[in-house]
């Protein structure tokens, strides 16, 4: 039976250099198409899922994170909705995603959030801080209270559905390493974090509008076992290692969802939450297993209705 193993990087083996040995023929590096077209299939399923339940022309995307044009088929996007607003974190990673598919930035609306809503700006102070001392409780602490207050995001008026995609793995990461890791506020940052970053989708949503956030999983750098793994089984395995040696730094599907579901700031706000299966995204070099939760925000009661309800 096959092993699928997470390996520490502390535990992976070093390579011993021979000159003597023959040396392996070096693979061509692969283009920036060829990659992009090897991400085909994670493409059409995070496209789908944006496009289901919508009809052509009538709806409003929104699309925000590191590389975020990297998830999506944009002509398909372009095409179905009425309006598609790209949010990346860099205007290079911007524009090499709209020239990877040969879309013409004018038709879309674009924005650059470099600093992410400020929180570049929280971690960098901490940073500084911790660069001269250890960093206090109450260091932490500020920093925690200025993650509950972040700038919003560049969307004007409300959208039907928005797609999260990485960023907010990319803070839940940054903190973990300029906090520390066994810093016992730490998960109390990472949650005034995951709190922020959905109460921000949820401002932007019409009601009844559609949340997904997607962050990676695990990668083959830490999992060399991962591409593999048979499809079906990935959801099992994926359980399993996590279980075992742990997850990605505060993004496990399941505590975004018990986020969602328990957290009595936004809990009333949603009307249903569901978790993704996990799936591969190859980009060539690396391959990664991804997850997801959606959900869905609540619409407001009908005055109507609950007047009945309440004569009732």
């Amino acid at each position: 039976m096959p092993s699928y193993e997470f390996v520490p990087p502390g535990e992976r083996p070093k390579k011993q250099q021979n000159s003597d040995a023959p040396k392996s023929p070096t693979k061509p590096e692969l283009s920036l198409q060829e990659r992009f077209d090897l991400g085909a299939s994670h493409r059409e399923k995070v496209t789908d899922w944006l496009c289901q339940g919508f009809v052509a022309g009538t709806a409003k995307c929104c699309i925000i994170g590191p590389g975020c044009g990297a998830h999506l088929n944009l002509t398909q996007l372009l095409d179905h909705f009425a309006e598609v607003q790209l949010i990346d974190v860099t205007q290079e990673g911007l524009d090499l995603n709209l020239q990877a598919q040969s879309i013409d930035a004018e038709k879309l609306q674009t924005d650059v959030l470099s600093d992410f809503a400020g929180i570049k700006t929280v971690l960098g102070q901490l940073q500084k801080t911790s660069a001269t001392q250890e960093l206090k409780f109450h260091d932490v602490q500020e920093g925690i209270e200025a993650a509950m207050h972040l700038a919003p995001w560049p969307v004007a008026g409300k959208v039907d559905i928005v797609l999260s995609t990485e960023g907010l793995g990319m803070a839940l990461s940054a903190t973990a390493a300029i906090v520390g890791h066994q810093h016992p506020s730490l998960p109390d940052f990472h949650h005034a974090i995951r709190l922020t970053h959905a109460r921000e989708i949820l401002r932007i949503l019409k009601p009844g509008g559609y949340g997904i956030l997607v962050n990676q999983l695990m990668s083959s750098k830490v999992m060399p076992s991962l591409p593999n793994i048979p499809e079906e089984k990935l959801d099992w395995v994926m359980s399993e290692v996590i279980q075992k040696n742990g997850g990605p730094t505060g993004t496990s599907p399941t505590q975004i969802r018990d986020l969602l579901l328990h957290d009595q700031a936004i809990k009333h706000e949603l009307a249903h939450v569901h978790m993704l299966t996990p799936w591969i995204f190859d980009t060539g070099p690396v391959q990664f297993a991804m997850s997801g939760v959606s959900f869905c925000k609540a619409s407001p009661p009908d005055p109507a209705t609950s007047e009945k309800e309440a004569i009732s």
